[in-house]
């Protein structure tokens, strides 16, 4: 840090302390021991409260708790950023668990000595599901890439990669058409007329590698001076002269129009080879420019980039507590569990069994996946729609399903009125009786939400809390089809090759569970591979008589190649043998037009 950066930085700081050298030498540890100090006070006047006390008392110690928590990670985190050409951030195991679920090095509370294992297994694991679950210091190290253009950088190198091989593969292929062309040439052509072309080609093959960027370049901007038309119009001659020679040398056999097409497809390689590498200039002119930018950057610029992320972090957390009327707790109290990645996308999972097209939608297409946030708080799930990502606090209130079923639908309302013209809350408004006298899109959007929970939560398990018309409405645009047979999430969307892919891959699985059965299953009934699909329930059914989606699928398949009976024993099994749910009422829906 030179001495204006030390005038200009409002944290006070004054030049890198001396770190541990676990830090990798930021400036957050130094900084993070004086915050754990500023926190041991208002922790233990929470922990010494007696049940007695006044709820304001209460309330306000919580307040400075939240308050000291995320003020003095605002500022601490400034202090990571030691210059403008670190390509990432660098966190300690120890910096990670207090930024990623707010806990500190010392164990404050007794709860904590069981918590800390806990929470270092969460940071540590990275587990396959359906959205990538980041931590706090993630979305540090992505705010300062983002600024910095690292990620721009990173993937502009991956498209110049990209493009390299295209290039490549345009050398080789190009080399094995002048081969055919010649071979053609020498096999219809006199020796004299070979040796003539064989001269005309080259010399038009040295002409484009001028022309062609000159060519593209005048398109794009223009002739600019009066020697550079000179030299456009000099060289367009010469091609249409090269045209004319070979042309010439042509007319004089019937065959030659193979010739002729052999070498309109090297012209056409020719002219894709300086698209590439245009394509591939115009990227190292990108990522020059971005090398120019970090080195023009101030480091408070990037310092006050990564601290307003820390700042919208925090506006989150509140917001999550204060819209269910809660105190911000950021710090684990020990009185609830935190979330880990294991268990959210596990509830994740369970809404997407109810909503399996959360991410089907033009969001995902435009923005892809969005990632999915724990963030040290307590309250309900939200979503950020500039980041594009679900957000769930790691103290759940009630139970941790509510809080991500309230990030999904956050999640469905924000896509459709930023990506989907509105057209999922348009159909609530215009499907559903009741909702036709509704003029607040605000209203609309409460009742969606209401509803929404209901479906998931209460519906799902066979609860009938909704209205007619309401569930109607839900079967249609947000639940699975009643009339396919029950598909695991990561199933869905598969196209047929994909699909194929996939029961190859499931095929090789040694010992086949009962699980990648059903999944063969699925995926044999999505190919119309309909009897090897009854073959795999049938396995299911008598390896494993508690897998019941197997029942109601196979009953779905006898029922589409109209074998009543057995559809209707599988469904009959179905409906008295597993659980309440939405399919069990659906399945006697089947069997009552079965019996009709």
């Amino acid at each position: 840090m030179t001495p204006d950066d030390q005038a200009k930085d409002p944290s006070g700081a004054t030049g890198p302390p001396t770190a541990p050298p676990e830090t990798g030498g930021t400036t957050f540890l130094h900084t993070q021991e004086a915050l754990e100090e500023r926190l041991e006070a208002p922790l233990r006047a929470l922990a010494e409260t007696p049940p007695e006390t006044e709820p304001e008392v209460v309330r306000r110690r919580r307040a400075e708790l939240a308050e000291a928590y995320w003020d003095g990670v605002i500022k601490a985190v400034r202090n990571l950023v030691r210059n403008t050409t670190d390509e990432r951030l660098e966190f300690s195991p120890r910096e990670t668990e207090f930024l990623g679920y707010a806990l500190p090095a010392r164990d404050l509370l007794p709860a904590w000595v069981p918590l800390r294992e806990q929470v270092r297994r969460a940071l540590a694991s990275a587990p396959a599901g359906v959205l990538p679950v980041i931590h706090v210091h993630d979305t540090l190290q992505q705010a300062h890439s983002r600024f910095l253009r690292f990620d721009k950088e990173r993937r502009l190198l991956e498209r110049d990669a990209q493009f390299a091989g295209k290039l490549d593969a345009v050398l080789k292929r190009l080399e094995a058409e002048r081969r055919v062309r010649d071979h053609a040439q020498q096999a219809l052509l006199s020796e004299k007329d070979q040796k003539e072309l064989r001269a005309v080609n080259q010399r038009h093959e040295k002409l484009m590698v001028e022309f062609l960027p000159l060519q593209r370049e005048i398109h794009t901007h223009g002739l600019k001076t009066e020697e550079e038309r000179r030299r456009y119009l000099n060289l367009r001659r010469q091609v249409t002269q090269y045209l004319r020679e070979r042309e010439r040398v042509l007319d004089t056999y019937a065959e030659g129009e193979a010739i002729r097409e052999g070498s309109l497809e090297i012209e056409r390689s020719f002219k894709q080879y300086f698209d590439l590498l245009e394509a591939r200039i115009d990227v190292a002119k990108q990522v020059r420019g971005m090398a120019d930018f970090r080195r023009e950057t101030k480091l408070i610029d990037v310092r006050n980039a990564v601290r307003d992320e820390a700042y919208i972090l925090n506006e989150f957390s509140k917001l999550a507590s204060r819209r269910l009327k809660l105190d911000p707790v950021p710090v684990p109290l020990g009185d609830r569990e935190v979330v880990t990645p294991e268990r959210a996308l596990r509830e994740l999972d369970r809404v997407l069994e109810w909503d399996p097209r959360l991410f089907e939608n033009e969001g995902v297409r435009l923005d892809g996946l969005p990632s999915l946030l724990l963030v040290p708080g307590l309250g309900n799930g939200n979503y950020d729609v500039e980041r594009n990502r679900l957000i769930v606090p790691e103290q759940a209130p009630r139970d941790l399903l509510t809080s991500v079923v309230q990030a999904a639908i956050y999640y469905r309302l924000d896509v459709d009125r930023h990506r989907g013209g509105r057209a999922m809350i348009g159909s609530f408004h215009r499907e559903v009786k009741g909702n036709e006298d509704l003029t607040s899109q605000q209203k609309l959007r409460v009742r969606l939400m209401k509803a929404y929970f209901l479906w998931v939560t209460k519906e799902s398990q066979g609860f009938q809390v909704l209205g007619r018309e309401l569930r109607a409405w839900f079967e249609r645009r947000i639940g699975p089809n009643k009339n396919d047979v029950i598909t695991p999430y990561r199933l869905r969307g598969l196209d047929g090759m994909k699909a194929r892919e996939e029961v190859k891959r499931l095929e090789l699985l040694e010992g086949g569970t009962a699980r990648v059965q059903y999944e063969l299953a699925v995926l044999h009934a999505r190919l119309d591979h309909t009897e090897k699909a009854l073959e795999q329930l049938r396995s299911v059914m008598r390896a494993a008589p508690g897998h019941f989606e197997a029942y109601y699928s196979a009953a779905i398949l006898f029922w589409k190649m109209a074998k009543q009976k057995e559809a209707r024993t599988l469904f009959t099994k179905f409906v008295r043998d597993s659980p309440p749910s939405w399919w069990s009422r659906k399945a006697q829906e089947h069997l009552l037009k079965l019996s009709s």
